[in-house]
């Protein structure tokens, strides 16, 4: 076996350095570890390379994965054993687990590479790992040091050996090689501060494997090299395809801060996944979108190679001053005319940033704990922030171009304003396509400070400049080709707001957007607006300054909705009350009926009458109107109709109670209770008059009674003296002389059925 038997170290700085593998039956294998330092030493001494030193990092990559047979259970008896003796019981039997590969570095490795600031070119500092002060490669003797220097010039990818000089005042080489090597990022947008390592080195460029980068200690020396501040924990979200593992493995000095003076270790052919990957702080920068302003929007960070929203619940009001300062946009501010992000779908977004009050970028917060999750994206707007906008009242895409900041309009000069640049400005007020431009003659100081060229750049603010003639200026006139669609009330002049039948959300809604709406309807100014709950994922926001005289010179775009706008103008009103030409007064907006608030003025009462058409009115039933008061009447002092007297009362409150009117005309209505109570009284009297009637004929009932109760059948017929005493009996009752139905009315009565036993019978 000891014919047969050989060791070498591979990937390594050199011969005295690698990853361990044995020729086993004429294969090279590779070894795996069982912690044991024995055969470590063993190596070092067969290859006359001294004792092994300790190694405390990942050092050289992994070899390939080996069958199981062929990983051995190496003993050997001590450090000074011979190769075979450690391999005479060596068996074949698999392991229970795959172990790491053997790594070595042994003592008469040295680490060759150039002091000073280039790469390729200076003193050659050497390094060995015997403990030894380090030294510097000699001039002398010259013919094999020369050697010893284009060796050097080969090892660590500088090409080949130029010069070979004494340093001055020294015994030291100075050594030019004929190439450099440089360290950076690749990444696909060109920037400094991020991406996959870059090593380029003799002609040829490619990535380091990651196994055996160290992401602290190489990860900081390349940011701080390339003056991008520290590395942050991220990962990646692609390789870059186009990048191959050239170098297997990277080995630096404690004593060098550069990249480009360390060792990198070609990859001969071993393949390895993932590259090295490096984000450094600075690569971390801010931005905002809007699609319209300039200085405000949804918030987002490039980090990890991407563009990513931050969450609103991560948007406290540090962060949002951070990114205000970093673009140079001032600090944040609040409007509530800001697209409210409560409103829109969810997406994946970044969370736990913290920045420190001080910051001036978003590079120097801490982003040790950034996540990602799904969230509500934030939206913030800065102190400096601006809009290019029309507000003709002809058209909402043609017209006069003005400049609004810090609440000012400006007038738009037409300098230097060409074909490209009306197509880029109409493409961000969002009216399609240029058609033409031409020039106002005015008679201003109010201009616009922005000078526009648009030359190579995609939107409006990467086409402005500061050189802005100050004389002889005209204003910008711009025509574009959009007809934007109609928007429309489902009920002509009150209800959902509906553009090409898709709702309207009703956040960034203001009173003087619904006056817009209502004023392009023809039909008067607003009354009333409402949200109600719908879910919806295609629905229009609008972002509107309150210059713009027509809504689609606002902002707009789509996204989903919670609660869908509804609009009520003044034109859809309707009156009545509760009885005919007055009462209650009621009125109906939005498809209810509900009271108005009193107290009305006799002018404003007239007002109401005059629209009220009570002769042919439909009475309102108290029992359907809404319970709650939300609209009072009042009138201006310049007034054309009643509907501009209108308001809606803040918080629903109402403090009189329904507000009652008497018109000319006016009748009250009867109700149920009221005729329940005429017939009680009718009832009542009737039972008095009968009552009445009986008492008053009493006398002629009981002569009746006995005219008709006659034993023999013969008539009894009373005479005139009889009946005129029982009248005159009558009217000393009525005198207060006798009671009501006194005793001896019933006494006759009785003793008539006393004699008969019996009453008359009809």
């Amino acid at each position: 076996m000891a014919g047969s038997l050989d060791v070498r170290l591979r990937d390594g700085l050199g011969r005295c350095s690698g990853r361990v593998e044995v020729k086993w039956e004429g294969s090279w294998r590779s070894m795996g570890s069982d912690g044991n330092t024995m055969i470590s030493d063993v190596v070092c001494q067969h290859l006359n390379c001294g004792e092994s030193s300790n190694i405390n990092r990942e050092l050289f990559i992994e070899g390939e994965k080996e069958r199981l047979e062929w990983l051995w259970n190496v003993r050997c008896r001590s450090s000074s054993a011979k190769l075979h003796e450690c391999f005479d019981n060596t068996d074949l039997k698999p392991p229970r687990q795959i172990k790491k590969n053997i790594e070595i570095i042994c003592k008469k490795e040295e680490l060759k590479f150039f002091e000073g600031n280039s790469s390729c070119k200076g003193k050659v500092r050497i390094e060995k790992f015997d403990g030894t002060e380090p030294d510097w490669l000699p001039a002398k003797p010259v013919e094999e040091n020369k050697k010893k220097a284009a060796d050097i010039c080969s090892a660590i990818q500088c090409g080949s050996l130029v010069s070979f000089e004494t340093e001055q005042n020294t015994t030291y080489a100075k050594v030019t090689c004929s190439g450099s090597k440089r360290v950076t990022f690749q990444n696909p947008f060109g920037e400094k501060c991020w991406g996959m390592v870059k090593v380029c080195g003799d002609g040829k460029c490619g990535g380091v494997c990651s196994n055996t980068w160290r992401t602290n200690e190489d990860s900081k020396m390349i940011c701080e090299n390339v003056g991008c501040g520290n590395p942050i924990r991220a990962q990646l979200p692609l390789q870059i395809n186009n990048l191959s593992a050239t170098y297997r493995s990277v080995y630096c000095s404690e004593k060098v801060q550069n990249m480009n003076m360390c060792n990198f270790i070609p990859n001969e052919n071993s393949t390895c996944e993932p590259l090295a990957q490096v984000i450094c702080t600075d690569s971390i920068k801010a931005k905002l979108e809007d699609p319209r302003d300039k200085c405000a929007g949804k918030a987002s960070l490039f980090y990890a190679g991407k563009w990513t929203p931050i969450c609103q619940d991560s948007l406290d009001t540090n962060l949002k001053n951070v990114i205000c300062k970093e673009l140079l946009c001032g600090e944040n501010i609040n409007d509530q005319n800001d697209w409210t992000s409560h409103e829109e779908s969810k997406s994946t977004g970044l969370s736990r940033i913290r920045c420190p009050a001080s910051a001036n970028s978003v590079s120097k917060c801490d982003l040790k704990e950034v996540s990602e999750k799904e969230c509500i994206v934030g939206y913030l707007k800065c102190t400096e922030w601006e809009r290019l906008l029309l507000y003709n009242k002809k058209s909402a895409c043609s017209g006069p171009v003005y400049g609004l900041r810090n609440g000012k309009t400006q007038q738009v000069s037409s300098s230097g304003w060409g074909r490209e640049e009306g197509q880029i400005l109409c493409e961000y007020l969002q009216c399609g396509n240029y058609i033409s431009h031409s020039n106002i003659t005015k008679n201003t100081d109010e201009w616009w400070k922005m000078a526009y060229n648009c030359s190579g750049k995609k939107n409006i603010w990467g086409c402005e400049s500061n050189d802005q003639p100050n004389q002889n200026q005209q204003q910008l006139n711009i025509q574009c080709d959009s007809k934007p669609p109609k928007i429309l009330l489902s009920n002509n002049c009150t209800g959902e707001v509906l553009i090409n039948k898709e709702h309207v959300c009703a956040s960034q809604w203001d009173d003087g957007m619904s006056n817009k709406l209502c004023d392009s309807l023809n039909c008067g100014k607003a009354l009333h607006r409402w949200a109600t709950e719908s879910v919806k994922t295609n629905t229009w926001h609008f972002s509107c300054t309150g210059k713009e005289t027509l809504m689609w010179q606002c902002g707009f775009r789509k996204d989903s909705c919670k609660k869908i706008l509804s609009v009520a103008c003044k034109d859809s009103v309707e009156f009545s009350s509760t009885e005919k030409c007055g009462g209650k007064l009621g009125i109906r907006y939005k498809g209810q009926w509900e009271y108005v608030c009193g107290k009305l003025t006799e002018a404003d009462t007239k007002k109401v009458c005059d629209v009220l058409k009570c002769n042919d009115q439909e009475l309102l039933d108290e029992e359907k109107i809404a319970k709650e008061i939300k609209v009072k009447i009042d009138c201006p002092e310049n007034h054309y109709n009643i509907f501009q007297c209108m308001h809606h009362l803040k918080d629903d409150t109402c403090s009189y109670g329904p507000a009652e009117i008497k018109c000319e005309g006016y009748t009250p209505k009867v109700g149920n209770s009221s005729v329940g109570l005429i017939l009680g009284l009718l009832g009542g009297v009737l039972g008095l008059l009968i009552l009445f009637l009986m008492w008053t004929n009493r006398k002629r009932l009981l002569l009746a009674l006995r005219h008709y109760r006659n034993k023999n059948g013969k008539d009894i017929n009373p005479d005139v003296k009889e009946m005129d005493k029982m009248d005159t009996e009558d009217r000393d009752l009525s005198e207060g002389k006798e009671l009501f139905l006194d005793n001896d009315d019933y006494e006759d009565v009785d003793s008539l059925m006393d004699k008969s036993g019996e009453i008359f019978k009809y």
